[in-house]
């Protein structure tokens, strides 16, 4: 496909022949590929339906059927935050010239959207071998990205436009990818407070001015005028066992506020449900109770603190609700 597509590129340059007769090998051969030597060595269907499944269809031509009646589906999972990422590495190390040549990118450009819409497992061979035709054409379109740079007159250089919209365009990238008010973080949802919003507020006026806490990300700026501030970072590795962050958490504080909307999005969503129950069983046994629960925030003192503060516990039964 992606040599089909380098025979309409040489088409529209003016080199009918060759491009004619290059994009009729390619479609041939990924015709007689897709149809007849895949299945020869799937049992007779098509290998690859499983990662198309969201568009439904058991051959090549229902698979195309769905992406085309589709074609939000499509969209949205092409422009995913994972798919953005994964176009971010491959420009960045060549530090996106290739963007400057951008029709040498365009034959292999349909083949890889394919790709990236793809359900394919991650960190594996396969996964790996969809960026090898997408790598040999950024390699093409930077040799012609380089040569288009500028050009020396006298003492000074000219520096194309197109090589300045490809450094504001890489500003850009880097910008969408890693800045705390990317388009991946909704940054148009930070005046709204929701429930959560909410809860945590709540806890924040539980907790004493001489109160030593260790909270959350996002509720510890609510909380800066106590004694002493400690942060609770949940751990990206599922393996890592609730017990052993109960226990670290645990340490040199008074008080925990906890918040279930920190959990990492990556854990099964088994695995997010459970984590809570466990955090607070093991604190359970190390003679923490909870004074407040809402909307996954909840707040976590020793008894005799709370009793101190005026506080009631929240009647809970640990074997049943942790």
């Amino acid at each position: 496909i992606a040599v089909a597509g380098l025979g309409v590129l040489w088409w529209l340059e003016g080199r009918r022949r060759l491009g004619y007769s290059t994009a009729l090998v390619g479609l041939a051969w990924a015709t007689v590929a897709i149809l007849v030597i895949q299945p020869g060595y799937a049992g007779g269907d098509f290998p690859h339906v499983e990662a198309f499944a969201a568009y439904g269809g058991d051959n090549p031509f229902s698979v195309l059927w769905g992406i085309v009646t589709s074609p939000v589906t499509f969209v949205q999972e092409l422009f995913s935050q994972a798919n953005f990422l994964t176009l971010v590495s491959l420009l960045a190390p060549v530090l996106f010239l290739p963007v400057v040549a951008p029709r040498y990118l365009l034959p292999a450009v349909p083949l890889f959207c394919l790709y990236l819409v793809a359900d394919v497992p991650s960190g594996t061979l396969e996964e790996a071998g969809q960026f090898v035709p997408i790598t040999a054409f950024v390699f093409v379109a930077l040799t012609f990205g380089i040569a288009k740079t500028g050009r020396v007159i006298v003492q000074k250089v000219n520096i194309d436009r197109r090589l300045i919209s490809a450094l504001v365009f890489t500003a850009a990238v880097f910008f969408v990818r890693d800045a705390v008010t990317s388009p991946y973080e909704e940054p148009w949802a930070w005046g709204r407070q929701d429930g959560i919003d909410q809860a945590r507020f709540d806890a924040a006026d539980l907790l004493p001015e001489d109160a030593v806490v260790r909270a959350a990300p996002k509720t510890l700026p609510l909380i800066t005028e106590r004694v002493g501030l400690f942060e609770l970072t949940l751990p990206e590795d599922p393996a890592v066992e609730a017990f052993a962050v109960a226990n670290d958490a645990s340490e040199q504080v008074n008080w925990i506020v906890f918040d279930s909307s920190e959990i990492s999005p990556a854990w099964s969503a088994q695995l997010q449900r459970q984590f809570p129950r466990l955090f607070c069983a093991e604190l359970a046994r190390s003679g923490w109770r909870p004074v407040a629960r809402s909307a996954g925030v909840e707040v976590y003192t020793f008894e005799t603190i709370a009793e101190d503060s005026g506080l009631e516990l929240v009647p809970f039964n640990e074997e049943s609700e942790c």
